[in-house]
């Protein structure tokens, strides 16, 4: 009986940790060119996002969405410095379009891939945020 207590505890306790913390999984989805903008060329980038648990959704079910953000990049070649690059989380055009500046890192263009690697201030602190959507994806030309 005592083994199945401590075993019950245990289990208990991991689950009310699962609910609590919870945890997630980004993995980059496709990137795809749009069209030119006053902010250069538009890069959809989609991403598959898996969560499970967290305060958000109380029981460890897997629960998966695709999400986009807005990349503006000055050029399709290459890599592209901070500089030249303007981030969204809405479209150009859109009423929510809000772009995020002062980033930094660069966008690498390779044969059929894009390859993101930015970084936010985080001006509470004098320090940066990786972009949580950093990774390779694959480039999609219609």
């Amino acid at each position: 009986m005592t083994r199945f207590l401590a075993l019950f505890r245990i289990t208990s306790i991991c689950l009310l940790s699962f609910t609590i913390i919870g945890c997630a999984n980004l993995s980059p989805k496709s990137a795809r060119i749009i069209q030119t903008t006053p902010f250069g060329s538009e890069m959809k980038l989609q991403f598959e996002e898996t969560t499970y648990g967290g305060p958000c959704l109380p029981l460890p079910i897997p629960y998966r969405y695709t999400s986009t953000n807005w990349i503006y990049v000055a050029r399709t070649q290459g890599e592209v410095d901070a500089n030249d690059i303007t981030i969204s989380y809405a479209r150009y055009g859109s009423h929510s379009f809000n772009p995020i500046y002062n980033i930094e890192g660069h966008v690498r263009f390779e044969p059929g891939f894009v390859t993101v690697n930015l970084a936010f201030p985080i001006y509470v602190v004098d320090h940066r945020f990786p972009f949580w959507r950093n990774g390779k994806y694959p480039l999609v030309t219609d």
